[in-house]
């Protein structure tokens, strides 16, 4: 089977749950505090691991992020790649209300500091047809991109959190997007919510690239040059969506590598992020295998 490489990020989440997310000016009582392993790299590479992938992640921790690295060995996932720099880990702050929504802030901390020889040394370790994949919270995106194209890899990329930057950056080495409403409107410029306008400013601007558009509670879009492909969301009570759209992305990639079709895929991705938003947490909410295929036979049934 195919590896996959995921340059990406680590971080400690400190989440705090609300009963509605705190306003400009005002103060509001927390009802609880969790520490916990996070970073959309490493819940991602949980998620590909626990879907069934080989994993090699590259990233960077500080002097208080050891529990990252060995929650990352625990799954399987290769930590080779991962290096230890002084200073703070990267970090992020999350309010989670009553309905189970979240709203986040990032400090990049050690995950700014991936250098271009990091990753070169990296990429080394694959070969033509392996895939990487990258998000938008670590230093060197835009190198990263340039290397996996000239090494002939096929390239994930999740384009979060959208900057300034990352919206004029050069995202043509880039073999598949996937993202959710609020990227593609950064991306794109559309001004329109609706899925069909979103598809149609996608297609228009990425033509060659495949694009896997997130849309919550209803579903998923898939848009290849060729084809469309839709699947809705399973119904189920959310408790805390925060690593929901990082379960899906593993999973849907695991899928792929593991040689399913992009119905199969996206009908997998599907059932592991429903199962993810039923537990509090991040990476400590990703289902495994087993479970995921329990659930599809249970709403099959």
């Amino acid at each position: 089977m195919r590896k996959i490489l995921n340059i990406g990020s680590l971080n400690l989440d400190r989440t705090l749950y609300v009963d509605k997310f705190v306003q400009a000016g005002e103060t509001v009582r927390a009802n609880e505090l969790r520490t916990s392993a996070g970073g959309k790299g490493l819940n991602q590479s949980i998620a590909l691991a626990r879907a069934g992938a080989t994993v090699i992640h590259t990233g960077a921790i500080g002097c208080d992020g050891e529990f990252l690295r060995a929650a990352l060995e625990n799954e399987g996932v290769d930590v080779t790649d991962i290096k230890k720099v002084d200073g703070a880990n990267g970090q992020a702050l999350i309010q989670v209300d009553e309905q189970g929504q979240n709203c986040i802030i990032v400090y990049p901390g050690s995950n700014n500091s991936i250098t271009p020889e990091q990753i070169d040394n990296s990429l080394k370790r694959l070969q033509a047809g392996d895939m990487v994949l990258l998000q938008n919270e670590t230093s060197n995106l835009s190198y990263a991109l340039s290397a996996a194209r000239a090494a002939g890899l096929y390239i994930v990329l999740n384009p979060s959190p959208l900057t300034d930057s990352l919206k004029k950056m050069n995202l043509g080495a880039v073999n598949c997007l996937i993202l959710n409403e609020t990227e593609a409107k950064g991306l794109t410029g559309c001004d329109d919510n609706s899925p069909r306008q979103l598809i149609s400013a996608l297609r228009k601007k990425y033509s060659d690239t495949d694009c896997l558009l997130t849309l919550g509670a209803e579903g998923a879009i898939y848009i290849s040059p060729e084809k469309i492909y839709s699947c809705p969301a399973y119904k189920v009570k959310a408790v805390d969506t925060t690593a929901a759209g990082d379960t899906f992305t593993g999973y849907f990639l695991a899928a792929l590598l593991k040689g399913e079709d992009i119905a199969a895929a996206l009908e997998q991705a599907s059932a592991a992020a429903a199962l993810a938003v039923t537990h509090i947490g991040a990476a400590g909410s990703i289902p495994n295998f087993a479970e995921v295929e329990k659930f599809v036979q249970s709403q099959n049934n």
